[in-house]
């Protein structure tokens, strides 16, 4: 009784831990398991996908989050069923990281964390269970270019008539239910970055969020200039609305009409010359 005292009190411990220092993506749903943002699907980079939405450069701080969901249930990508989810572990120490078609390394400078640290994480259908950030400053020795980077992770689970047990898996991969890729864009040193992301100094106010067929999105337009483009996406990375728009004054609202979308989750960007503002919307039906 005391051995199981003391497991609880850790895990409270951990779990308090985990939700004082990750900082979570807003908004997400626990229909599926999901990882945020999720990775490139048919949809590249250019064009709005999602995955590592921000440039790194050589000399330059650089961090970017994701955030990890794992229901007790969920729908498997693979079967179409439903899975049930026992435990889940994350190796970032064995990232697989690709440059020009070829095995590489982390880029120097760079570092992975992860909370809960020990990197597993059990089924929690109310709240995110996970935290994993790539930070640090790309060093002078880093070749500039891009990097395709691949988690590897355990995943301990039941699909009822096809699988129970532990497997390893990729994300992202098919197999996984996370087609697509992440793709860090390293820049030579003294490069702006023009996707970077400009939620840290636009203020952004999405309203009412979740919402049924219309929202306002609100954004002061000082990190934005002259035109800028206003694009939606759903989750497998398909643009399904965009529009361009100019700036009327520092204060922009865009009336959004989701009354033809599907319940679900959407991300929007705003893109300017001098980067983007991304966030998510919530369509229920």
């Amino acid at each position: 009784m005391k051995t199981i005292f003391v497991i609880l009190v850790s895990s409270i411990i951990c779990f308090s831990k985990l939700f004082s220092q990750c900082e979570f993506h807003e908004n997400l749903t626990f229909e599926t398991a999901l990882i945020f943002p999720l990775p490139f699907g048919i949809t590249p980079l250019e064009k709005g996908g999602l995955g590592i939405n921000q440039e790194a450069t050589i000399g330059s701080p650089f961090d970017f989050k994701w955030t990890m969901i794992w229901p007790d249930s969920f729908n498997n990508a693979t079967t179409g069923g439903t899975a049930f989810a026992d435990t889940l572990q994350f190796f970032l120490d064995q990232t697989i990281w690709v440059r020009d078609n070829q095995l590489d390394s982390m880029p120097n400078g760079l570092s992975f964390s992860i909370d809960p640290p020990s990197g597993i994480v059990f089924p929690n259908s109310e709240a995110p269970v996970a935290c994993i950030r790539l930070f640090g400053t790309p060093e002078a020795d880093v070749i500039p270019g891009d990097y395709l980077m691949t988690f590897s992770v355990k995943t301990c689970l039941e699909i009822p008539d096809v699988f129970s047990g532990c497997q390893d898996a990729l994300i992202p991969s098919i197999i996984s239910g996370f087609p697509g890729e992440y793709r860090l864009k390293i820049n030579k040193e003294g490069t702006v970055a023009v996707k970077e992301t400009l939620n840290n100094t636009v203020k952004l106010r999405v309203a009412p969020n979740p919402f049924v067929n219309k929202t306002i999105i609100e954004f002061n337009s000082e990190g934005l200039s002259d035109n800028y483009l206003f694009e939606v996406y759903d989750l497998n990375g398909a643009l399904v609305k965009s529009k361009i728009l100019s700036m009327t004054s520092n204060h922009q609202k865009i009336s959004l009409d989701a009354s033809g979308l599907s319940a679900g989750v959407y991300v929007f960007q705003i893109k300017g010359k001098e980067g983007m503002i991304t966030s998510r919307l919530v369509v229920q039906k």
